[in-house]
């Protein structure tokens, strides 16, 4: 196994032993004006904590759709980023998170 792989697997087991979340998320973009449409948590034993769309205040560009597939029909009814923090910030409360 090469050095790097094994560097990668001793810290994906630090981050199971530590029982790490794992944050993924899906976006407008990648310009500093971007925001998330897509938010899922999952803990170390691969239960989701939060999976949820979000509505942003911008529309999603039709190049990011063919990325990652959500349009705006797909959050027209989703929570806006506010009505989900304070959930999100709890759930990450003293936690390593990782970001996939």
């Amino acid at each position: 196994m090469s050095r790097d792989r094994q560097e990668a697997a001793a810290a994906a087991c630090r981050w199971l032993a530590g029982d790490a979340l794992f944050l993924d998320t899906k976006t407008t973009g990648l310009h500093a004006g971007a925001e998330i449409v897509e938010l899922s948590l999952i803990d170390s034993r691969g239960q989701p904590l939060l999976d949820t769309l979000i509505r942003p205040g911008q529309p999603i560009p039709p190049a990011l759709t063919r990325i990652h597939g959500i349009d705006n029909a797909m959050v027209a009814d989703a929570p806006r980023w506010p009505e989900i923090h304070e959930r999100l910030l709890e759930l990450l409360k003293g936690r390593q998170v990782v970001r996939v």
